[in-house]
């Protein structure tokens, strides 16, 4: 019964370490294959047809990878360390019965 208690935080983690991977290998190829970012991890618009007035903005796409690239490495440290820590809190984690 202890185990199920703890089975979402484990879901969590594995969802947030798959969307860590996946948005670092986007940027990875945001930057090295597409070069729509530099490697300062800026927006590089691409030249624009002439005739074309106006100013590119990044889309959403990769506004929701660059924040997935920080969200994820946070959500997967929270869980992994957060029933670590309190376990330790509540002693030896046994109820007064």
């Amino acid at each position: 019964m202890r185990a199920d208690r703890h089975r979402p935080a484990r879901w969590v983690r594995r969802i947030a370490v798959a969307g860590w991977a996946f948005s670092w290998y986007t940027i990875y190829r945001e930057i090295f294959v597409w070069h729509h970012m530099t490697t300062r991890l800026r927006f590089r618009p691409p030249d624009l047809p002439p005739g074309i007035a106006g100013r590119p903005h990044p889309g959403l796409p990769l506004i929701a990878v660059c924040v997935t690239s920080v969200a994820a490495p946070l959500v997967a440290l929270a869980t992994t360390l957060g029933p670590a820590r309190r376990r330790t809190a509540a002693g030896t984690g046994r109820s007064r019965r």
